[in-house]
């Protein structure tokens, strides 16, 4: 029992339940991942991994600084063939319906999605199991 941390790289948008609402209307939910209570990523086929699901993943200047370096996670795709081939799986036709789905998510704002990295901590203190919070949406630059 204790407190548990759950990092996640994913290209596209984080929705808050304003977006998701607009995106409820969809026939294929593929494209949308539960992160916690309040918050969905939404992402293309193979660009949401999980990086690391008990202790943080980033960095401390990373917070700090408030964004992660491109760099970082090309050397820790490198590391992870598998994660890297499921990362470079996504298709030209997939990432423009991504596109697109961010857009309507944003109410047809101008937004494109980008390669970001979350942060998200749960506790099995209390049992509960749907406690998950999000603590850190950092952009990939």
């Amino acid at each position: 029992m204790g407190i548990y941390s759950t990092t996640s790289l994913y290209h596209g948008r984080m929705l808050s339940p304003c977006g998701f609402q607009r995106l409820q209307r969809l026939p294929d939910k593929a494209y949308i991942s539960r992160v916690c209570q309040d918050r969905w990523i939404l992402h293309a086929p193979g660009k949401c991994l999980t990086l690391g699901s008990m202790d943080p993943v980033i960095d401390d200047n990373e917070k700090e600084v408030g964004f992660v370096r491109q760099t970082e996670v090309d050397r820790l795709l490198l590391r992870h063939q598998q994660l890297k081939e499921e990362w470079d799986s996504a298709t030209t036709a997939q990432l423009d319906e991504l596109s697109s789905l961010v857009r309507a998510a944003a109410g047809g704002d101008t937004a494109e999605p980008r390669n970001y990295m979350c942060e998200l901590q749960w506790s099995t203190l209390e049992g509960n199991t749907d406690n998950t919070t999000l603590l850190y949406n950092l952009r990939v630059n």
